[in-house]
């Protein structure tokens, strides 16, 4: 049996779960977690076991530049934490990089002020640019105030 086939089970009730699962007459072997495109699942739907090997990942490139700082200058490190540890990184890793890599003029923005520019980016598209049917399917309806009320004079027109 190949190795990437296995069953996991996911259900509300605590009912045990002795019962054998088959595929081609072959029996599948139990698994607590289930990995789809790189996101781990738990059998409680749990993120932690996936959110700890993005921390994990993170600090382990943090520490290969934090023993290559002497050979790089801090534009070098500035370059190399954007280029190789910024896309893994999360909210608690980054103040660690700003304090390793101690260039004076840090001109990196945090990365909840880009996640801010991202969704005033995808809410810009959507009223003034061509977009994806994809993104309608998300969106809800522009709001049309039927009568003319304090509230829906005092709304900005790109209200949602």
């Amino acid at each position: 049996m190949p190795p990437k086939l296995n069953s996991s089970i996911y259900q509300l009730d605590n009912l045990p779960d002795n019962y054998p699962l088959f595929f081609n007459d072959t029996q599948l072997s139990p698994s607590s977690t289930l990995i789809i495109l790189s996101l781990s699942f738990t059998y409680n739907l749990n993120w932690k076991l996936h959110i700890s090997s993005l921390a994990k990942t993170a600090s382990m490139k943090l520490g290969v530049l934090r023993r290559l700082r002497q050979f790089f200058s801090p534009l070098q490190q500035l370059t190399l934490y954007k280029g190789l540890i910024r896309p893994f990184l999360l909210d608690r890793v980054e103040s660690k990089a700003f304090c390793l890599i101690n260039f004076p003029p840090l001109t990196l923005q945090p990365l909840s002020h880009r996640r801010n520019v991202a969704s005033l980016t995808i809410f810009y598209r959507y009223f003034h640019v061509n977009y994806s049917t994809d993104l309608t399917n998300y969106m809800p309806p522009r709001l049309l105030w039927p009568r003319c009320t304090r509230l829906s004079s005092s709304s900005h027109p790109y209200s949602l």
